[in-house]
């Protein structure tokens, strides 16, 4: 939060800066013609992703309620919901551009990666209900049923590779060698969630061994995967070139930009209803990403 005010001071600073060059413009127009290519990298930092999955697991598990309840309980399926921090990190993009008078047209890639941090917020059944906890008999009916459930739950990181077409209006030497600009684009985003991790184990804690059909190991699971998605990505800038030479030009630009929701599926490495449906899958939706990078910049201008 205490980043993201600074971003948003540095970017009302740069429109602020742009308007008054407007103000200011002594008629040198300082316009240019002609193509660049541009590298930049800096910092980058994303809001929080809200994390929502579910599947049809029809089972009841040995730690809740519903186990072992005769006649069985109806189970559609599980919900769950977590919250996911994602940690500020490196930015780095390529572009090729055209000068045509004060105005801009750019072309770029880039590629941003933000480690994430998962928080558990929920779990229910699939149509909401909340999931019970085993509690004293007759949850479940034998006393001497005691079961843990260790769960693990964590994602890597959140990478965002994208290919941007952007406009600017640039306001040439309105302070000296300082020429600020604003902007706007749109392009395609993929967004991949690396290293989402699930994972289940049952242990047996009562004072008395017992005997469950099927054994605790029936209900392990195991998922391992690698969410990607490809989506609409929008862009706003602004910064300011400084001109070290007739040729190089050096900068700082400000980048806000967002994306639309997602989800995908994945399998399971081991679950038990994978012994009737080797096909079974989850489901995951992320809402989409808001991210904000600082980037000095360097502007190679080609030709005359």
């Amino acid at each position: 939060m205490y980043r993201s005010r600074i971003f948003a001071l540095l970017a009302w600073a740069c429109i602020g800066l742009a308007a008054g060059a407007q103000a200011q413009d002594s008629g040198s127009t300082g316009a240019r013609a002609g193509w660049y290519l541009a590298a930049g990298g800096g910092w980058a930092g994303s809001s929080s992703l809200d994390q929502e999955g579910w599947n049809r697991d029809d089972l009841c598990y040995p730690d809740m309620a519903c186990f072992g309840l005769e006649p069985p309980v109806e189970i559609s399926g599980y919900r769950w919901r977590y919250g996911i921090g994602l940690d500020d990190n490196a930015l780095f993009e390529l572009a090729a551009g055209r000068y045509i008078g004060r105005a801009r047209v750019e072309l770029a890639v880039g590629q941003q990666r933000n480690n994430a941090n998962q928080k558990f917020a929920a779990l229910s059944f699939y149509d909401g209900s909340p999931v019970a906890p085993a509690g004293p008999p007759p949850f479940p009916p034998p006393p001497e049923i005691s079961v843990d459930a260790n769960s693990r739950a964590s994602i890597d990181r959140v990478n965002t590779r994208y290919v941007a077409l952007d406009a600017y209006y640039d306001f040439p030497n309105a302070w000296g060698r300082f020429s600020p600009y604003l902007g706007a684009g749109l392009g395609r985003a993929q967004v991949e969630i690396a290293g989402l991790h699930y994972s289940s184990d049952y242990q047996d804690t009562g004072q008395a061994a017992f005997n469950f059909q099927p054994a605790l190991p029936f209900y392990n699971s195991v998922q391992n995967a690698d969410l990607r998605d490809d989506m609409l990505l929008w862009r706003l800038h602004a910064g300011a070139d400084f001109r070290l030479s007739s040729h190089i030009l050096l900068g700082v630009k400000l980048t806000w930009s967002g994306t639309r929701s997602f989800e995908a599926s994945a399998g399971y490495e081991t679950h038990a209803q994978l012994q009737n449906d080797p096909g079974f899958s989850s489901t995951n939706a992320f809402s989409g990403m808001r991210n904000w990078s600082a980037a000095v910049t360097v502007k190679r201008l080609l030709g005359n």
